[in-house]
């Protein structure tokens, strides 16, 4: 069992938890991009709480946690502000605006997935965008 539904047994009510996580991030990710310039670290940071964000919404989804149109708000949510910050990245042609897509794409995937109500799909998106989350980790842990 992953970390996800290691989570998922330890919150007596992982709905509410989900639903406090996600209005902490889309108010913190707001206030966050407003700032002017943002080196590649907080860049990554904020790439990698919206993917954290994106799978623990998602599995709640595939376990039935949580309603179709509130994942899709979130996962809508989600990649609006990822453009916002790639778009700042792309103003300074840093390095991380190859991981913008790449997250783009997954969550465009999760989104088709909810919407066509596959979680079969979505599980396997979740992977690859684990994948991603652990290449974001990885860049994190070499940053200074």
């Amino acid at each position: 069992m992953g970390f996800w539904g290691r989570f998922g047994r330890i919150c007596k009510r992982p709905k509410h938890v989900l639903y406090a996580l996600t209005l902490y991030a889309v108010i913190g990710g707001a206030g966050c991009s407003s700032k002017s310039s943002k080196g590649d670290k907080e860049e990554l940071e904020e790439i990698r709480s919206w993917i954290a964000i994106t799978e623990l919404n998602v599995y709640q989804w595939i376990r039935e946690s949580t309603p179709d149109q509130y994942t899709r708000k979130v996962l809508q949510k989600a990649q609006e502000n990822l453009k916002k910050t790639a778009k700042k990245s792309a103003a300074r042609r840093t390095p991380t605006l190859a991981v913008f897509d790449t997250v783009d794409a997954q969550i465009s995937s999760l989104q088709r997935a909810v919407q066509r109500h596959k979680p079969a799909e979505a599980k396997d998106e979740l992977r690859h965008l684990a994948a991603q989350r652990d290449h974001v980790e990885n860049a994190l842990a070499s940053k200074p």
